[in-house]
């Protein structure tokens, strides 16, 4: 018996030995040799065992340890190995109990801990996870793995500082990891840094250019920075590479309308409801960008579809409201904005329009409804105007100053509700110094392209006139196109205006028309002013109506919407 022992310890040593030395086969043939002489010997069992699961086979591996186990139960390797076998065969309660018990014998276990963090993580046991992760980095700071999966778990819980500064801590230990550098990405696009998440996105497909997942994560990156051609390309190169990479349609069809190619954005969303005929925010997205086309009727059909498919679905109600207001289906239109309005009661935006569609007039809309009214139109707000709406207000305009003042020069001119910047370049060559003001920061974002302005601020009109009246010289022309549509009462710009106009100076501003009474909250959403209106207000205010011009504003159903231009001077 004693030389039998003698004789499975020496082949023991150099089993391991030619383990350890990568001669695999020569292990495996010794380890099943001992086994016919000890068929319960704990070390070959647990070392066969970890053979096994390197190859995959959890089950074997789970089989051979456990049988390690029974004569050595208290050995934390065989512990630890015995629990991730566990894992790989989706039972990670058991899994948990037997690395805990391992980690019981050996706390100080650096690997044990780490897989600890990877069971918690399976279990939905994120903030353990972390725990377990950082414990393992603390006792192993070159545990590359440890570094990566801690932060892939900070991602987890949307902490992307903490999971930046692990996923670097990986990338030092192994530079280049394409993994790695995948999702040190995507946490840098999810803090918006994302020069930083592009640059490392191209650094994996440098890597691996034929990777659909890291072309569109890239696009969306790319769309993120405004870089929407480049965002495009991204995407189209997601569905070349995988043509049911279904995510890539939406987010294809985002950038595009963001372009304003609506055409081409809602055939890339009616290619994402083909993969997801359930999800009815497509439906909704596809609708705007019809409506872009103009293709009102048909993106009321989508908004009316999507309501059937979650009758809830807020969004949906409200623009489905908006299609029919541009139907002029009032009525049904009032349905869908008190629909809302029942939802959100507090919302100014829903108040506004439940009002103009029950014919009640207030005194002004809410800023918030201007706002994030021009913010939607912003991307395609000249087009929209002025090929399909035939608006030339701000020609219009110019006309007139010209007409009224014989090419007046004018050193200081303040452009009210400025928008894109349509009317001040059409003054901009009969002025010194433009300034502008807008609540919506994106149309704000559209005028300083054209580099037109002295000073664009996005404030409300009256409180940047009185300001001006203030701090700034007088202006000699203050201008506003289409802005006093969305204010009812106008004594307190007047008055404003006022204060801030040169004695010599000119006030102009454009209305819709009001046949008879003051001021009317419109269907529309939109003021219409009477004339009788203005001259007793302009009376009222120290100016005298010294011009009207009558004109077409835009096109409105199927006519043309009528409107007066004045000019007022002190």
């Amino acid at each position: 018996m004693n030389q039998d022992i003698l004789d499975v310890d020496e082949a023991f040593e150099t089993a391991v030995a030619h383990h350890q030395a990568g001669r695999i086969a020569d292990a495996q043939n010794l380890y099943h040799d001992i086994l016919r002489v000890d068929p319960e010997h704990p070390g070959v069992l647990y070392l066969l065992g970890g053979m096994a699961y390197q190859q995959g086979d959890y089950a074997q591996s789970h089989a051979l340890v456990g049988r390690a186990l029974r004569e050595a139960p208290d050995d934390p390797d065989a512990l630890h190995l015995f629990g991730l076998s566990a894992l790989r065969l989706e039972k990670p309660a058991e899994a948990r109990e037997l690395i805990e018990r391992s980690l019981t014998v050996r706390p100080d276990y650096p690997e044990a801990h780490h897989s600890l963090g990877e069971t918690l993580r399976t279990l939905g046991e994120i903030k353990g996870a972390i725990a377990s992760y950082r414990r393992a980095v603390e006792l192993n700071p070159q545990a590359t793995e440890s570094h990566y999966q801690l932060g892939i778990a900070y991602s987890q819980l949307t902490k992307f500082e903490e999971a930046i500064d692990s996923y670097q801590k990986a990338l030092a230990l192994a530079p280049g990891r394409v993994d790695i550098l995948a999702n040190l990405a995507a946490a840098q696009q999810h803090m918006g840094r994302f020069v930083e998440a592009i640059e490392n996105f191209l650094t994996v497909i440098a890597q691996e250019p034929n990777r659909a997942d890291i072309h569109c994560n890239l696009g969306a990156a790319q769309q993120h920075h405004g870089a929407l051609d480049d965002a495009i390309a991204s995407f189209k190169r997601t569905l070349e590479l995988d043509p049911g990479f279904a995510a890539a349609y939406e987010f294809l069809g985002a950038a595009l309308r963001e372009q304003n190619r609506p055409g081409e954005a809602a055939a890339a969303f009616d290619r994402a409801i083909g993969y997801f005929p359930e999800r009815v925010d497509l439906l909704h997205k596809k609708g705007a960008a019809l409506e872009a086309l103009f293709r009102v009727n048909e993106a009321a059909q989508l908004y009316q579809r999507a309501i059937e498919m979650q009758p809830e679905y807020l969004p949906a109600h409200y623009n489905l409201g908006l299609a029919l207001l541009r139907l002029n289906r009032i009525d049904e239109a009032r349905a869908e904005f008190e629909w809302c309005l029942q939802r959100a009661p507090q919302d100014p935006e829903l108040q506004h329009l439940v009002a103009s569609t029950r014919g009640e007039t207030t005194e002004t809309a809410p800023r918030e409804y201007v706002r994030n009214l021009f913010d939607y139109f912003a991307k395609d707000f000249e087009e929209q105007l002025v090929e399909h709406l035939h608006y030339h207000l701000p020609m219009l305009m110019r006309r007139t100053i010209d007409k009224y003042s014989g090419m007046r020069s004018f050193r200081h001119a303040l452009d009210l509700g400025c928008g894109t910047g349509l009317l001040g370049e059409q003054v901009k060559d009969i002025v010194d110094e433009i300034r502008g003001v807008d609540l919506s920061p994106k149309m704000l974002e559209k005028a300083a392209r054209k580099n037109i302005y002295r000073e664009l601020c996005e404030e409300d009109v009256v409180e940047y006139l009185l300001r001006s009246s203030r701090e700034l010289p007088p202006y000699d022309l203050i201008m506003s196109a289409d802005v006093f549509i969305y204010v009812g009462h106008l004594e307190a710009v007047f008055r404003a205006a006022r204060a801030a106009l040169a004695c010599s100076g000119l006030f102009v501003f454009s209305v819709e028309d009001l046949s008879e009474g003051t001021y009317k909250l419109l269907s529309s959403g939109r003021y219409a002013h009477s004339t009788v209106y203005i001259r007793e207000l302009a009376a009222a205010s120290g100016f005298t109506v010294a011009h009207l011009e009558p004109c077409e504003l835009r096109k409105e159903y199927k006519g043309m919407l009528p409107g007066n231009i004045f000019i007022l001077t002190l």
